[in-house]
């Protein structure tokens, strides 16, 4: 995943200093990017491989509202860090094309 737990970990120890709006986010990404996103991925692969491509679809979507509703409480902090963002913004793009794969089958 481009988007891991130990980045946010380094961003949280940066950070620490400028409000607890930002700490509260970045405590919100990383919990959501390193537990919950594993499970979810871990759903979609099985899908994948049963052939049960709407439960993978489901999944994907799932997994892709965390990176998504980080970047959204991490805007709504004021929190500026381009390439985070832009981590977020890729992610979003191979979801859709995995999305567009998937809806083929």
């Amino acid at each position: 995943m481009c988007l891991p737990s130990k980045n946010i970990t380094k961003l949280l120890l940066e950070k620490e200093k400028d409000g607890d709006a930002i700490k509260i986010a970045l405590e919100g990404c990383k919990k959501d990017l390193s537990e919950a996103i594993r499970k979810a991925l871990s759903d979609a692969k099985k899908g994948l491989k049963t052939g049960d491509y709407d439960k993978a679809g489901q999944s994907i979507k799932h997994v892709l509202g965390f990176p998504l509703m980080c970047k959204y409480n991490l805007q709504t902090a004021e929190f500026d860090f381009t390439p985070f963002y832009s981590q977020i913004n890729i992610y979003a793009q191979l979801s859709d094309a995995t999305m567009r794969i998937i809806d083929r089958f």
